[in-house]
């Protein structure tokens, strides 16, 4: 896994995003109680390098073999209630094919067991995104084009009435009412654990929130040249935001005012 820095330039066709998320924050404490384990990830596979990002300054890049990364289980906060998952990731060429690959993914067990294997997973398989969980007998999937190569903003919600909307790029979202089993297995970013589904090409800025994000902000995440998410979010209810954009420690969650 690359962590790619600040330069600009031709190797990414990229929006022009304006205002980059949390660009000039200051680092303060986290909402809610996560303490400091909010801030740690374990990476596997990490090296600085340096290419453009989609915001702010740096992103994750995946080689598809076996780069990961695995966020605490301090989100697992989230799951009791609404809550509201986003993050970038850019769809390349070469995964278009007909091998499903993951995104990030939370499973409930530690083996291959359907369908108890999906607690929260997001994965492109061809030309279209899935958003896949699970209650204790059966598997709910959402299915959204891919829309093209390139970045694209990914957006999954739960109400406490166990409703799932899944969005791509702002568009109109795929739902679908399911009480979902949550596991207590880690997240990871890149690989759907226990599998060999590993991601091949970039993810960046994600944040997890206890409650469902509104329709102007979803369209805010996804055209964030009008704001970032220190103006358009409300920060209590952000459980953590990941930029992975300091290059010092590129596994670290950012702390926005």
């Amino acid at each position: 896994m690359i962590i790619y820095g600040s330069a600009k330039g031709g190797a990414i066709n990229k929006k022009d995003f304006g205002v980059a998320f949390g660009g000039a924050a200051a680092a303060l404490p986290y909402p809610d109680s996560l303490g400091v384990d909010a801030n740690s990830t374990s990476v596997n596979g990490a090296t600085l390098n340096e290419v453009s990002e989609i915001l702010g300054t740096g992103c994750f890049s995946f080689d598809g073999t076996n780069d990961t990364c695995v966020l605490p289980n301090d989100l697992d906060a989230m799951l009791s209630g609404a809550f509201t998952w986003s993050g970038w990731c850019y769809a390349a060429a070469a995964d278009t094919g007909s091998s499903q690959i993951t995104i990030i993914s939370k499973p409930a067990t530690t083996s291959w067991t359907e369908p108890l294997y999906h607690s929260f997973t997001v994965t492109q398989l061809g030309t279209n995104f899935l958003f896949t969980s699970n209650n204790q007998s059966t598997y709910v999937t959402l299915s959204n084009a891919v829309g093209g190569t390139g970045w694209h903003n990914l957006v999954v919600t739960k109400t406490s009435g166990n409703l799932f909307s899944f969005y791509v790029d702002d568009d109109t979202p795929v739902t679908a009412t399911h009480a979902s089993t949550w596991g207590t297995q880690p997240w990871t970013i890149g690989n759907t654990p226990y599998n060999t589904r590993y991601w091949d090409s970039y993810i960046d800025d994600m944040v997890f929130l206890k409650r469902v994000i509104t329709s102007d902000e979803i369209e805010s995440l996804y055209n964030s040249g009008n704001g970032n998410l220190a103006s358009t979010l409300d920060h209590d209810d952000i459980i953590a935001y990941y930029t992975f954009d300091d290059l010092t420690l590129p596994n670290s969650a950012v702390p926005i005012e």
